[in-house]
């Protein structure tokens, strides 16, 4: 590659070889498809229909990998039938799902994802770091 610099002091310009070397794996590595979301807000109202979209798309994308970054469901309030079918559409995604909890849906004992059985769907993985 050859970049041109202009110096300030008004002196002409210089050319300089630059051998840039991007490292030869990150180049042959396979593509990674990642859909990542927030804030779907699963609740008793609205449903399920926003966790729904998100994985129709990383389906129609062939996702890698769906990242759910905070806020997949609105509170710990919800009822079995809502968290059962958020868990049932999980487990029927056929890919890895991470999700981070979020201030709506924090990871504690009585949480979702423990009550809706969603953190033992074989697909999904909840994230249990707190920060």
């Amino acid at each position: 590659m050859r970049v041109t610099c202009s110096d300030c002091a008004g002196r002409q310009d210089r050319s300089y070889e630059l051998t840039v070397d991007v490292c030869a794996a990150a180049n042959s590595a396979p593509e990674v498809v990642l859909v990542h979301s927030s804030d779907v807000h699963v609740d008793d109202r609205g449903g399920i229909g926003g966790l729904r979209a998100v994985l129709a798309t990383a389906g129609a994308l062939g996702a890698d990998l769906v990242l759910l970054a905070g806020d997949t469901f609105e509170s710990h309030q919800l009822s079995a039938a809502v968290l059962d079918r958020a868990a049932r559409l999980l487990a029927e995604a056929g890919r890895p799902v991470l999700i981070l909890p979020g201030n709506h849906d924090p990871a504690l004992p009585d949480s979702v994802f423990v009550r809706g059985a969603i953190a033992r769907v074989p697909n999904v993985r909840i994230s249990r770091r707190h920060t």
